[in-house]
């Protein structure tokens, strides 16, 4: 059961009682207590529904930090929400986000500069991985050795 339900259920059984008292009143005739007992039903009601929206802010923040840092989105950006402590943690966030798409685009540029070097280069140049994989090679390499990185992706020159 998520926390909204809970949240609601929590809400409908606290109407219970002010629901039996006005039974109560109802049956004993007087209207003007059965009456008033309603209004603040009602009352508790929409002050119920408001309190609970607003504590479920923090829930939907928390909702919206997971979807976007598990799609990678560093470019997107976070709407406030109206609540000062809230909006600070989604100013933080924001700034965080911020910086780590320069980052991002900061290493696409240095990749992307790499990789065109790897190619340029006359020098023939294999890259190793951790577990001493060949993770990439440049025209050079493959020329010298007489291989194409597709064929030895992955694998191991001895």
């Amino acid at each position: 059961m998520t926390l909204r339900t809970q949240l609601y259920v929590y809400l409908l059984v606290m109407q219970v009682f002010p629901l039996a008292v006005a039974i109560y009143f109802f049956r004993q005739g007087d209207l003007l207590w059965f009456f008033l007992m309603e209004v603040l039903i009602a009352a508790t009601i929409v002050a119920g529904v408001a309190m609970t929206r607003k504590a479920l802010r923090p829930v939907e923040f928390m909702q919206s930090i997971k979807a976007t840092l598990q799609d990678r989105a560093f470019g997107s950006r976070m709407k406030s929400f109206g609540v000062r402590e809230l909006d600070e943690l989604v100013g933080l966030f924001n700034a965080l986000l911020e910086e780590l798409h320069r980052e991002q685009l900061k290493l696409g540029e240095q990749k992307g500069f790499f990789d065109k070097l790897l190619q340029a280069t006359p020098i023939g140049i294999v890259i190793f991985d951790f577990d001493n994989y060949i993770s990439n090679m440049n025209p050079a390499a493959e020329e010298m050795l007489d291989l194409q990185f597709p064929q030895v992706k992955a694998g191991t020159l001895g």
